[in-house]
C-alpha cells in the first residue's frame, strides 16, 4: 500500500510542478508570478528526488492520478486578471491534494518507524504548505482588484446610487464621494475625469 502512495504523491508533485510552469508562462507579464512559480515548480521537483530513498525501501507503483487532477483543472485559455484568478483557484486545489499526500505519507512512516521518511514527509509538506499561503494571500489580493476592474460604466454607476442615502446629509456624500473615487480608480487604474 506504501508503495503506491510513494507513487500517487510523486506523480502529483509533477503534476504540480508542470502546472506551476504552465502559470508562469500564462501570466508572465506578470514578475511575481513567473519568478514565484519558477520557486516553487523547484521546489515540487525537488520533493520528487526526496522520495527516493522511499522508492528504494518500498518501492512505488506508478499512477496517474496528480496528473488527472491537474488536466481537469487547468482547462481552456485563461488570459488576465479574471484567467489569473481562475488558476490561483486550481493551483490550491492541486497543492491541497499535494500537502495532504505529505501528511498521509508521514503518518504512515510514524507507522512504520521510519525517521527518515517521516521527517522528509515534514519537511516537504511544510514547504507545500508555504506555497499555499503565498496562493492564498495571492488570491486574495487578486480577487478585488479582477473584481472591481470589471466594474464599469452603468454597473458602476448602479453601485455609487446603492451607496448614496435617500436623504444625503454633508458626511454621506463625502463618504460615498469617497468611495466613488476609490471605485473609479481600481476599476480604471487612474482619477476619474471631471464632467
Amino acid at each position: 500500500m506504501i508503495a503506491r502512495y510513494i507513487g500517487l504523491l510523486a506523480d502529483a508533485e509533477r503534476a504540480l510542478a508542470d502546472a506551476l510552469a504552465l502559470i508562469g508562462l500564462r501570466h508572465a507579464v506578470e514578475p511575481e508570478i513567473r519568478k514565484a512559480a519558477k520557486t516553487y515548480s523547484a521546489w515540487c521537483r525537488a520533493h520528487v528526488d526526496a522520495l527516493d530513498p522511499a522508492i528504494d525501501r518500498y518501492g512505488s507503483r506508478r499512477t496517474t492520478g496528480g496528473e488527472g487532477l491537474r488536466r481537469s483543472l487547468f482547462r481552456g485559455p485563461r488570459l488576465g486578471g479574471s484567467g489569473l484568478l481562475r488558476d490561483l483557484h486550481d493551483l490550491v486545489t492541486l497543492a491541497t491534494a499535494v500537502r495532504e499526500g505529505w501528511t498521509a505519507l508521514q503518518q504512515a512512516a510514524r507507522e512504520l518507524h521510519d525517521v527518515e521518511l517521516a521527517e522528509r514527509s515534514r519537511a516537504c509538506g511544510a514547504q507545500t504548505a508555504r506555497l499555499i499561503a503565498w496562493l492564498d494571500t495571492k488570491l486574495r489580493h487578486s480577487a478585488p482588484q479582477t473584481h472591481l476592474r470589471a466594474v464599469g460604466g452603468p454597473a458602476a454607476r448602479a453601485m455609487l446610487r446603492r451607496l448614496i442615502p435617500v436623504r444625503p446629509g454633508p458626511l454621506a456624500l463625502a463618504v460615498a464621494m469617497a468611495v466613488g473615487i476609490a471605485i473609479a480608480r481600481r476599476a480604471f487604474g487612474s482619477k476619474p475625469e471631471a464632467r
